[in-house]
């Protein structure tokens, strides 16, 4: 396999800024900072809430990264590490650009879709409210990813990316 090229992102640093944004923006504007009631079970400050909720958003999201390309290739195809107080999804095995779009694509879609459909499920006003904030922070945490699939986008549909996390290779596969 020939590199084509290889892609950089400061995804870490976009997906901190956009959670942090979307998160303070729903806050204040719908609930008021003041008002974060997590529900009875929890028994723990709601900034505590909170940080978990997001930590486990976070956590899945990459998890979900690691067995999307697992199912891709076949095999153990991808690792997950910790890098800069979160995780890391790293791939193993190239994947096809149009695979590696889905990889890409699946922790935001997925996660997205289980907080909207959450959200209906849970009558309680609390739950609904921490529903919410997963549903955004699951869109914002993939916007990295998002950006990463915009760049793959650019290359030809039969070349192979290998993910490192915070940035990907662009391969020409071997030539028969």
């Amino acid at each position: 396999m020939k590199k084509i090229d290889t892609v950089t992102g400061n995804a870490l640093f976009l997906n901190g800024l956009a959670l942090t944004i979307a998160i303070i923006a729903y806050l204040f504007i719908y609930r008021g900072l003041w008002q974060i009631i997590p529900p009875a079970w929890a028994k723990v400050p709601a900034i505590i809430y909170l940080i978990f909720l997001a930590v486990g958003i976070l956590l899945l999201h990459e998890a979900i990264h690691m067995l999307t390309a697992n199912l891709l290739t076949g095999s153990a195809g991808a690792t997950l590490r910790v890098r800069a107080l979160t995780w890391e999804c790293r791939l193993k095995i190239p994947l096809r650009r149009n695979h590696y779009i889905a990889y890409a694509l699946a922790p935001g879609i997925t996660l997205s879709l289980l907080g909207f459909v959450l959200y209906y499920a849970f009558s309680d006003p609390g739950v609904k409210f921490l529903c919410a904030i997963a549903f955004i922070a699951a869109i914002s945490s993939a916007g990295g990813d998002y950006w990463f699939v915009a760049k793959a986008l650019r290359f030809p549909r039969n070349s192979l990316v290998l993910d490192h996390g915070i940035e990907m290779e662009i391969m020409a596969p071997d030539e028969d």
